[in-house]
């Protein structure tokens, strides 16, 4: 009978310094990433929190009913029903928008019962909240804007004719944010 002996050997290795470098076993409970379908479940659920949350929203903060209400501003009616646009600008950092009401039968003097008129001029800057302003001048005897003469960063300048018809004056007026003025 023949008996081998494996001879036994033993090695040591020297240990780093560094812990890093010696490695060790290391058990996971969870895996890093997830399954294919997990994931697609995952987005699935999100997407339908996400629309049911703004299906919500909108719902929930929805107008629920419109009011309607009759004005008592005797003014304000007359504006909006008797003004008519008779020039407008909105160029640069401006608009200026130029309308013609009419003060009444019998305003201009005349026994024909026409009319005078005065020209209400708004004026805005560009902006979220912008700084806005109204001017009346008047009283002009059918007047009618002419052109814009002079258009700057933040006034302009124009020309309103108003008169009988053989007898028309010419008048330019300045405006800016805060003022009208009538140029020589």
């Amino acid at each position: 009978m023949l008996i081998l002996v494996k001879p036994f050997g033993r090695c040591s290795f020297v240990t780093s310094d560094f812990p890093s470098e010696n490695p060790r076993i290391q058990n996971r409970n969870v895996p890093y990433t997830n399954t294919l379908a997990t994931s697609r479940e995952m987005n699935i659920k999100s997407t339908l929190i996400i629309i049911l949350t703004i299906c919500f929203i909108q719902i929930s903060f929805g107008q629920n009913e419109l009011k309607i209400k009759k004005s008592k501003n005797y003014r304000l009616i007359k504006v909006l029903n008797n003004s008519e646009l008779i020039g407008e600008n909105r160029e640069n950092y401006l608009s200026v928008k130029i309308y013609s009401i009419d003060n009444g039968t019998g305003s201009a003097g005349f026994e024909s019962s026409e009319v005078s008129h005065n020209l209400l001029i708004a004026v805005s800057e560009f902006d979220e909240e912008p700084n806005q302003n109204l001017f009346e001048i008047g009283s002009f005897y059918n007047p009618k804007f002419i052109k814009w003469t002079d258009k700057e960063k933040f006034e302009k300048e124009f020309e309103i004719e108003y008169g009988i018809h053989n007898n028309r004056k010419t008048i330019k007026l300045k405006i800016n944010i805060n003022e009208l003025k009538m140029e020589k």
